[in-house]
């Protein structure tokens, strides 16, 4: 349903500024509410789907953060580029995150 506008969504990509970063967190929180929104109507592939775009908007938001900038992401791009950046040479986020990331991707 949203794989085909999350990474490319008109207004919402750009620099790295700290407003663009809230901007990218406000997506993921809308997600978010989604989820909760779908699953409390007992919607769980709708839960599901949200949950994950939560992540996706998450993590582009926290690697705006150190300054990693794409005007687009592919999933598997940001999905690799959150564990190399992130996980791997900055050690900002714990292994699991990486793997929860991924998990939801695949299921």
């Amino acid at each position: 349903m949203f794989s085909q506008t999350s990474a490319r969504m008109p207004g919402l990509m750009g620099g790295g500024t700290t407003q663009e970063g809230f901007m990218h967190l406000n997506i993921a929180k809308e997600f978010l509410k989604g989820s909760d929104l779908a699953l409390a109507n007992e919607l769980y592939r709708v839960a599901a789907a949200n949950a994950y775009y939560a992540i996706f908007w998450a993590a582009q938001a926290a690697l705006r953060h150190v300054g990693v900038v794409r005007e687009e992401w592919s999933h598997g791009g940001l999905r690799q580029t959150f564990g190399s950046e992130l996980i791997k040479k900055q050690a900002l986020m714990p292994r699991q995150m990486g793997e929860w990331f991924t998990d939801t991707h695949t299921h």
